[in-house]
């Protein structure tokens, strides 16, 4: 039964991928009503805690765009990936990586890649190289970085320590918590 149900995932994810845009969403949505009515399978519960962990990046992300924090790190970015042009391919992920670190989401690696694009068309270098290495260093330490922040959060609010500790010892928990 198994085998079945999974020919019918694979249909509606090839269907989707056909239709393209909101097309995807609308597969995905008829393949659950699919499963659910014909196989009579059982919706699961909602994942509150992983979509208010993702609310809360996307907050923080948002905020520290607004404040200008995004756009000092690619300017940093750019001045390092702009000083060493001819190592392109092996700065990004460096770049990428560090600054996952210090914003503590490896979203931030979307911001710099207009920046890398430039750098090596201008040396000279095919773009798809150094835009293929920066994916994988920022993906490391986000887990951790995600998941236990709002635990190490939850610990210092119950010893009433407050969000100024907070601020205070979390500042460099990214890199603490991903080794």
């Amino acid at each position: 039964m198994w085998i079945l149900e999974l020919i019918v995932v694979l249909i509606f994810i090839w269907l989707g991928a056909r239709l393209g845009s909101i097309g995807i969403g609308f597969a995905g949505g008829f393949g659950v009503l699919v499963l659910g009515f014909v196989f009579g399978l059982a919706p699961g519960s909602i994942p509150t805690d992983v979509i208010l962990i993702i609310m809360g990046v996307i907050a923080a992300i948002a905020a520290m765009q607004e404040a200008g924090g995004l756009d000092y790190l690619v300017q940093i970015a750019e001045k390092i990936l702009k000083s060493n042009p001819k190592h392109i391919t092996f700065l990004a992920p460096i770049v990428t990586y560090t600054m996952t670190l210090f914003a503590s989401t490896g979203h931030t690696a979307f911001s710099t890649l207009p920046v890398i694009a430039e750098v090596a068309t201008r040396e000279g270098i095919r773009p798809s190289r150094p835009l293929a290495l920066p994916w994988w260093p920022p993906r490391l330490p986000s887990p951790p970085c995600l998941f236990l922040r709002p635990w190490f959060f939850a610990q210092l609010n119950s010893k009433k320590l407050g969000w100024i500790m907070f601020n205070y010892c979390s500042s460099p928990s990214p890199v603490l918590l991903s080794q």
